[in-house]
C-alpha cells in the first residue's frame, strides 16, 4: 500500500534514452490524474504541483504514531533533511510516507480501477490464469492475440484488433516477450524459440538489493504494545474512529532517499532506507516477516527471543542505483 513513484531523474533518463512520453513532466500528469490525494495542509515540499485530486486511487499520508515520530527525530538528529513529502522536487532526505488508503482502509488497484467498470460490456477479467505468450504474425510482425492457460488448465487464446499492453512486472514482462519470440536470439535459439525480433530484452534487469542486518532493540513502548488488552483497545479505536495502529503501519511509515556516490553530474539518490518494526511480543508479525523475506526458521526463533525484551527496529538500506 505504500505509494512511491520513483526518483524523478529516472524518468528523464528513460526519455533521453529514446522512450518518448516517459519524462518526469509527462508522466507526472498521469500520476496526478489517477490520484485522489487527501491534503493535510503540511505537504509544503510538493503540494498541488505534484498531487492530484478527483482520480480513482485514494492516497493519503500514513498516520504518525509515537514510534514513527521518534524515528523522525532520530533521522533529523543524524543530519537527514525532513522533506515533508518524498514526492517532490527534492528527494534527498526522509519523510512520513503516503499509502493507498482512505479512512483507515486499503484502496486496492481493483477497488480504484475495476470496481466502477463492472457493468461495461467491453471489459472481461480472467482470474487465476497465466499468459504464456503474445501471438505475433511472423511475416508482418503484427500482434494478433494473446495465449494463456486458464484456471481449468486449458490453453486458450484471445484475438485483438488494436494492441496488447504487457504489464507483468519487471521479471515476467521480459519473460513473456522472450516466450513470444522477442529477445536475445542466442538465448531464444538455445530454448528452441523461433526469433521474431532480436532485442536485448531483460539484459539490464537489476534487483534492488535489500539488507536487513541493521537491527536495533528499544525499550517496550508504553503507547503501542502487542498485548491482548492493547489489541482489543486498538480494534475498538479502529472500528469506532478509523484511527490508531490498525489504520497505519507501526514503523513502516517513514522512508528516506540519500546519495552515496560522488559523481556531481548525477544528482539522483542511489540508496533508500526502509524502516521496519516488530513490537515486543508480537510473534505473529515475526512469522509473517520471516515468511515474506524468506528468512531461515532459526532466524525467526532468534527474533522471537529478542522481542521478549522490547521492540525491534530494522533499518534496511536498499540499492536504487547501480
Amino acid at each position: 500500500m505504500l505509494y512511491f513513484r520513483g526518483v524523478t531523474g529516472d524518468f528523464d533518463n528513460w526519455a533521453k534514452a529514446g522512450n518518448e512520453g516517459w519524462s518526469d513532466k509527462e508522466v507526472l500528469e498521469f500520476f496526478k490524474k489517477s490520484e485522489d490525494f487527501k491534503f493535510e495542509g503540511d505537504e509544503e515540499n510538493a503540494g498541488p504541483d505534484y498531487h492530484g485530486t478527483g482520480g480513482p486511487l485514494k492516497v493519503q499520508r500514513l498516520q504518525k504514531l509515537d514510534l514513527a515520530l521518534k524515528l523522525a527525530e532520530a533521522l533529523k538528529e543524524a543530519g537527514y533533511k525532513d522533506l515533508n513529502d518524498i514526492i517532490g522536487p527534492d528527494q534527498h532526505g526522509f519523510a512520513h510516507l503516503h499509502a493507498t488508503i482512505t479512512n483507515g482502509s486499503r484502496c486496492s488497484s481493483a477497488t480504484a480501477f475495476l470496481a466502477g467498470t463492472r457493468g461495461r460490456k467491453n471489459l472481461h477479467v480472467v482470474k487465476n490464469s497465466q499468459v504464456t505468450k503474445i501471438i505475433i504474425d511472423h511475416q508482418s510482425k503484427e500482434v494478433k492475440g494473446v495465449e494463456f492457460v486458464s484456471a481449468d488448465g486449458r490453453i486458450r487464446s484471445v484475438k485483438v484488433r488494436k494492441e496488447v499492453i504487457v504489464s507483468a512486472g519487471a521479471i515476467n514482462s521480459p519473460q513473456v516477450l522472450m516466450l513470444s519470440g522477442i529477445g536475445p536470439q542466442h538465448h531464444l535459439t538455445d530454448l528452441g524459440i523461433e526469433t521474431i525480433k532480436d532485442l536485448k530484452v531483460g539484459e539490464n534487469l537489476h534487483d534492488h538489493f535489500l539488507f536487513l542486518g541493521f537491527i536495533y532493540t528499544v525499550n517496550k513502548s508504553h503507547t503501542i504494545q502487542a498485548t491482548l488488552s492493547h489489541i482489543l483497545d486498538d480494534s475498538y479505536e479502529y472500528l469506532t474512529r478509523r484511527t490508531g495502529r490498525f489504520a497505519t503501519h507501526n514503523g513502516f511509515s517513514i522512508g528516506a532517499y540519500f546519495k552515496t556516490k560522488l559523481e556531481p553530474e548525477d544528482s539522483r539518490p542511489d540508496m533508500m532506507f526502509l524502516i521496519l518494526c516488530i513490537l515486543a511480543n508480537d510473534t505473529s508479525t515475526v512469522d509473517l516477516f520471516t515468511a515474506r523475506f524468506g528468512l531461515e526458521h532459526e532466524t525467526g526463533v532468534s527474533l522471537k527471543q529478542i522481542i521478549r525484551d522490547g521492540d525491534v527496529i530494522f533499518i534496511a538500506p536498499m540499492v536504487s542505483q547501480t
